[in-house]
């Protein structure tokens, strides 16, 4: 972010179907924001949607819309319980 008054960017996990998004989780980036133009990880752990079929679409980004984020090295790690 250039500046911390733009800083507004929030961190999405979404679920679509068919198209139309049905479930998303967000945080917002500025939280861990130790100033402008520097790097920092941020972590999002959600639960997964319990109608969740095969062929939805988990999709993660980052929205800003007063400037610019870059985002370096996404990893989105999917946990299952153990019974």
């Amino acid at each position: 972010m250039q500046s911390p008054h733009d800083a507004h960017a929030k961190l999405f996990v979404a679920f679509t179907r068919n198209g139309r998004g049905y479930y998303w989780y967000q945080t917002a980036v500025e939280d861990g924001a130790p100033g402008p133009r520097t790097w920092f990880p941020i972590y999002l752990t959600c639960v997964m949607p319990g109608d969740v079929r095969q062929g939805d679409v988990a999709s993660v980004y980052v929205w800003n819309d007063r400037s610019r984020v870059y985002v370096d090295d996404i990893e989105l790690r999917w946990l299952a319980p153990v019974p």
